[in-house]
């Protein structure tokens, strides 16, 4: 009865249904039925074995632990897939890190515990090369006197927060590098704390760059940027400087006791509210009038005696 019965599923869609005779309604019926069940039911089984095909091939995220797993932080990095955590236990390492791939790289317990140290000193500390997504977090990075303690490069959608970048060139320095987070670190006693090179769109809020031996913060020939919350003290020329720099939004910053608090040249379109600033002079100048009044007190003081101690006496 069913023999010479050929019908052709594509989804739910029956093609053709041959040999049932025209009359036999309930026939036509049933094979229109059978074929639907049959079309739906390999198409859930054939999402079914997707599915169990694409579950198969997820790995899960991991942790790696430095030094446990890998004596070198570089090792664990290399041996790490996309989304999995590099954890450097408490300790002092001598290497120039690079990130290829969106990892997170972290301490244990926070930068006061783990130092990375740049080995090559014309080199970074920890570099994110050509990536997106990657983070660093709670590590100290120095050492690097001719590049940065953290260098993003060529890189996007990268978070760095919660380090310490101290005795580098620059503490972190965003070269070519848009769509970035930069938030909670400490640039200090640097030659520049941090510094946006060509970099567009990134994020900088409630970092503290102090004490550096030129600039706190700069953004050089890069727009859209915002500067939130951030702390850029007594550093020997400017706490903050926009070069050539256009439309960056810069709000609630404190730039007090540099040279210059925050200087703009061949820069248009930026937005400045909220922020605190005082040049050092302003700090300078009441003690240098203090002494002024001191030495003046002193030359009347003497000339009064002098000129008393010359009167003829009667």
């Amino acid at each position: 009865m069913f023999g010479g019965i050929g019908f052709i599923l594509s989804g739910y869609r029956i093609d053709s249904i041959k040999n049932v005779p025209p009359g036999n309604i309930a026939g036509r019926t049933f094979f229109l039925f059978m074929g639907l069940r049959a079309g739906r039911s390999l198409r859930v089984i054939l999402t079914s074995l997707s599915a169990v095909f694409l579950l198969s091939s997820i790995t899960p995220a991991k942790d790696i632990i430095v030094p446990a797993d890998y004596r070198s932080i570089q090792g664990a990095v290399n041996s790490a897939d996309a989304g999995d955590t590099v954890i450097i236990e408490n300790g002092r390492y001598e290497e120039n890190v690079v990130i290829t791939k969106p990892i997170i790289l972290k301490s244990a317990s926070g930068y006061g515990n783990v130092i990375i140290e740049a080995k090559n000193k014309n080199a970074a500390a920890i570099k994110i090369d050509r990536t997106s997504g990657a983070a660093i977090t709670g590590v100290t990075a120095k050492g690097s006197s001719n590049m940065a303690g953290i260098h993003l490069y060529r890189s996007s959608g990268c978070r760095v927060f919660n380090n310490l970048s101290e005795d580098n060139h620059t503490g972190i320095y965003a070269e070519y590098s848009s769509g970035n987070t930069i938030s909670k670190n400490i640039a200090r006693e640097n030659t520049n704390g941090i510094s946006l090179y060509f970099s567009n769109n990134n994020r900088l809020n409630d970092n503290i760059a102090d004490y550096n031996s030129e600039k706190g913060i700069t953004v050089f020939s890069s727009n859209g940027n915002i500067l939130a919350g951030n702390t850029a003290n007594s550093n020997y020329w400017n706490g903050i400087t926009l070069w050539s720099a256009n439309n960056n939004i810069l709000t609630d910053n404190t730039a007090l006791d540099n040279s210059y608090s925050i200087v703009e040249s061949y820069s248009e379109d930026n937005v400045m509210t909220g922020n605190r600033t005082m040049r050092r002079l302003y700090y300078i100048l009441p003690i240098a009038l203090a002494y002024f009044g001191i030495i003046i007190y002193f030359v009347e003081k003497k000339f009064f005696e002098l000129f008393f101690s010359a009167a003829p006496s009667k």
